[in-house]
């Protein structure tokens, strides 16, 4: 049903001998296309600096994006006034990269946004990991009831990605 979910798939599995497909084996994809992405964005920018570097900066962009995207109750980011100043010197290898972000024209302002839903519930859940260093720090969180409701709450309450995030969060 979703041919860029299975491009995913297939990329990051691609050689690999009895695969088992199933929700974790998805998610363990889009975890491992993200790696790659950063992987290979710091390879071709480590050519003029330090790649450890460029992989270390990247991976706090996506995070830093998948926390704009929990706090702002949103899937998208202004390109200009958010995604630029976060990605800073990156923006323009996370947008050349194909597959990782799209962007759009919304009431005459540039949009940008993950291109599969699962891949931004993935950095989200991500953020929400890394602000949750304990288990009772994971528990504090959901007990914040904005928090909780994003997730679990009536529809109207919910992230637009409550899902995705969900998903990422279980496997």
């Amino acid at each position: 049903r979703n041919p860029l979910l299975l491009k995913v798939f297939c990329k990051c599995n691609e050689g690999k001998k009895d695969l088992i497909i199933d929700s974790n084996s998805l998610i363990e994809s889009i975890g491992d296309y993200s790696n790659s992405l950063i992987e290979n964005i710091s390879m071709y920018i480590g050519c003029s600096g330090s790649v450890k570097k460029a992989k270390h900066e990247l991976a706090s962009v996506l995070l830093e994006i998948g926390g704009f995207l929990w706090e702002h109750n949103t899937r998208q980011l202004d390109y200009w006034d958010d995604f630029e100043k976060i990605a800073n010197t990156y923006s323009l290898n996370l947008v050349g990269e194909g597959i990782c972000f799209q962007t759009d024209m919304v009431g005459g302002k540039e949009k940008i946004q993950f291109t599969y839903d699962m891949l931004a519930g993935y950095h989200i859940a991500r953020y929400i990991v890394s602000k949750c260093s304990t288990e009772k720090d994971l528990q504090l969180f959901f007990d914040e009831k904005s928090n909780y409701n994003k997730l679990f709450g009536n529809q109207d309450e919910l992230h637009t990605l409550s899902e995705d995030i969900r998903k990422s969060l279980y496997f």
